[in-house]
């Protein structure tokens, strides 16, 4: 019985000596620094003296003894003493009873400041307990009248007045944005997720620390950014955020989604993760073949296990818009082995469509990294030149060897798949791909077709005679002229070059062209 004595002792004294800080805030006796923090923040939104023009008088009490609170228990130190002497320990510097000095407590507004990332400035001083008005320590009256430091109330908008505090100044992963650092990143183009909010919103408890989650997450993929309309008024409305909160996906400076769902981590991360802008194309059995033939660039294929595209590989697409094409293979175990893939995730650069051969990404899968690796592709493939390639019709419509292109097209025909070519057919596709890269800085293309895909072809050139399973025809076609010539020597390389060098010295090209299209 003697401990609970001196229990009830130790409790009643502690009632005696002062302000129970702990029901203050709200907080049991063993609350860790989290959820001190986060009781600060809530009691001292909610009893704000600007937040309660109509209870002004007991709101301004309700806040200074909130923040009397959180500087006590949020202080190992006071509150170790706290927890032993009660409020009169800390009057009397540790030791109870000993009435020497006063323990100081900063201004209540210069801490609210602080705690959301406000200037400060200004420091007002007042002694726990005693006497007289609890006013008087702010030189002229209220400490949120016009009298106390840096004027004005943090929630107000008009003029003088100081806004909302900014809540993601110095959080990681977070850009707190304003009109510069809005003005920068239109300049720029790249995608951004933007949290606009108002400090003062109730949902804002949660928010606040599920944002930087966000951030943290979506790291390599996009830019993460907030907004506080608190104090960008201007900037919120025009963005379309009249209200708050509102979180956008950006692809660029005039586009954007509004998300509407449930502000949880769960919800925002799905919902980012499917609206970043993606350059990317899926590829499957179907497709694969049209991708590699499309266009000239260096081509860099994500093997993976997902059922959709990661948000990294999608920012990395557009980051490489017109530079490199992105595919992304989901799971397709045929195609997998087709390009000699035997586990996931892989990514692969493929430097020759027809043979489907390249190089293989070897280091971690790290965005910087990745970035090196397909910036050398790019710049190897520049080097390289378009190579002997495949005239699909896509190609074709997008002005290879059409009428509108101005260079020559050494065009080889075939009626089998060069892909399966016996030794000598493979021999002259051999020499086909040492004249592309020997004349890549001259103005004429190496293309193939095949005219068992594309039999109205051959007519366009005259080639009645191709009508065998196995046939091969070389041209040297002028689309804008409409002209073209038949190689007709032993296929020798000094002869192939004899006959590209004729073509691009000025020789007259023998022959008109037909209507040429291509079907496949």
């Amino acid at each position: 019985m003697r401990w609970l004595v001196v229990l009830l002792l130790s409790l009643a004294h502690l009632v005696e000596c002062g302000r129970d800080f702990y029901k203050i805030l709200g907080v049991p006796r063993k609350a860790d620094e989290a959820a001190i923090k986060k009781a600060y923040r809530k009691l001292s939104m909610q009893w704000h003296p600007d937040k309660n023009p109509d209870n002004k008088e007991e709101a301004e009490q309700k806040f200074i003894e909130i923040s009397a609170a959180y500087e006590v228990l949020s202080d190992k130190d006071k509150r170790r003493t706290f927890d032993k002497y009660g409020e009169e320990g800390l009057e009397g510097g540790g030791a109870q009873g000993s009435g020497e000095g006063h323990f100081q407590q900063g201004d209540p507004f210069t801490m609210f400041k602080h705690f959301f990332g406000g200037d400060g400035g200004g420091s007002f001083q007042f002694s726990f307990g005693g006497g007289g008005d609890p006013f008087d320590m702010f030189s002229g009256g209220s400490p949120f009248g016009g009298a106390h430091s840096g004027g004005g109330s943090p929630f107000g908008h008009g003029g003088g007045h100081e806004q909302a505090p900014s809540l993601f100044t110095d959080t990681d992963g977070v850009v707190e944005t304003g009109p510069k650092k809005w003005a920068k990143w239109e300049a720029t183009g790249e995608p951004m997720a933007v949290l606009f909010y108002d400090a003062g919103d109730q949902i804002m408890e949660d928010l606040e620390q599920q944002w930087p989650r966000i951030g943290a997450q979506f790291k390599e993929s996009i830019r993460v950014a907030a907004v506080n309309c608190g104090m960008q008024q201007s900037l919120c409305k025009k963005q379309g955020a009249s209200k708050t909160p509102t979180l956008r996906v950006y692809s660029g400076p005039s586009k954007s989604v509004k998300f509407k769902g449930t502000f949880s981590v769960k919800q925002m991360g799905r919902w980012i993760s499917e609206n970043i802008p993606d350059n990317s194309t899926v590829l499957t059995s179907r497709n694969h073949e049209q991708w590699l033939s499309e266009d000239d660039g260096a081509k860099v294929i994500l093997f993976s296990d997902k059922k959709a595209v990661p948000p990294v590989w999608k920012s990395l697409s557009t980051a490489f818009k017109g530079r490199a094409s992105f595919g992304v293979v989901l799971g397709d175990k045929s195609l997998m082995t087709k390009f000699n893939i035997d586990k996931t995730p892989a990514i692969f650069a493929v430097e020759d469509p027809e043979t489907l051969s390249g190089e293989r990404f070897t280091s971690a899968i790290k965005k910087d990294l990745i970035e090196l690796f397909v910036s050398r592709m790019v710049s190897r493939s520049r080097r390289k030149g378009p190579g002997f390639r495949k005239l699909s019709k896509a190609r074709h419509s997008g002005g290879d060897c059409a009428e509108s292109d101005s260079q020559f097209c050494m065009v080889y025909f075939k009626r089998q798949d060069p892909t399966s070519a016996s030794d000598d057919e493979e021999r002259q596709l051999g020499l086909m791909r040492q004249m592309a890269d020997r004349y890549k800085k001259d103005p004429v293309k190496f293309v193939w077709v095949d005219l068992a895909e594309n039999p109205q072809v051959a007519e366009s050139f005259g080639v009645a005679d191709c009508t065998s399973e196995i046939c091969t025809r070389v041209v040297m076609h002028r689309p804008k002229r409409k002209r073209h010539s038949m190689f007709d020597g032993p296929f020798e390389l000094e002869n192939l070059v004899d006959f590209v060098d004729n073509a691009l010295g000025g020789s007259p090209l023998s022959s008109s062209t037909g209507r040429f299209h291509l079907e496949v």
